[in-house]
């Protein structure tokens, strides 16, 4: 089973996001993170930002629902977030092999949750256009 999101108030990290890019991220939660030297990669739960640690400049981001896939390049200690609609992948490049699989599971873990959000959302809908006919019903009076 997954861990669940982290709450808002859980790092002082939430707040670089909430005004990042001007506030574009404000109604992001921050869900993972990992320091990668100068850069820090976050998760939210809609998006992955590659931030400059120290300006917290956004070098790039891309939507969690835009990714097709993800890869690790051992021997260039990189991880590659392919996206639909775009044959060159983004690039996350880690230092060392190790941090690699952090890097990996970390994006493998949030593009879980999201999932999981999605499928619940979906659900919802499902039982509530289930229940919606019911309660047309019980209304009527003979």
């Amino acid at each position: 089973m997954a861990a669940p999101p982290l709450s808002a108030e859980a790092s002082p990290l939430q707040e670089v996001v909430r005004f990042a890019e001007g506030g574009a991220y404000a109604g992001e939660v921050l869900c993972r993170h990992v320091r990668l030297g100068p850069a820090i990669l976050a998760c939210t739960d809609a998006r992955v930002l590659y931030l400059r640690a120290g300006s917290w400049n956004v070098q790039w981001q891309v939507p969690l629902d835009q990714i097709k896939g993800v890869e690790i390049q051992r021997d260039k200690s990189r991880v590659l977030i392919q996206t639909f609609g775009s044959r060159q992948p983004t690039a996350i490049d880690c230092g060392h092999v190790a941090v690699c699989g952090l890097v990996y599971s970390t994006l493998q873990e949030v593009r879980t949750l999201r999932s999981e959000a999605l499928m619940g959302t979906a659900l919802m809908q499902v039982e509530s256009r289930r229940a919606a006919p019911a309660l047309a019903r019980t209304d009527i009076v003979e």
